[in-house]
């Protein structure tokens, strides 16, 4: 629903807001499940991931 141009979500937003994509939302969702340690590691590989590809 759209009141001025805005959804309702952006308007009550405080801060920054972030629409994510299908994708981000699938891994943003997994992550809210993880431990402490599951998202250090997931964070470690990642960074490895990266530094293999700049």
């Amino acid at each position: 629903m759209y009141i001025y141009g805005i959804t309702l979500s952006q308007f009550f937003a405080e801060g920054d807001m972030v629409e994510l994509n299908p994708e981000t939302k699938e891994l943003f969702d997994y992550w809210l499940g993880l431990t402490a340690s599951q998202k250090s590691a997931v964070i470690q590989m990642l960074k490895a991931m990266s530094h293999d590809n700049p």
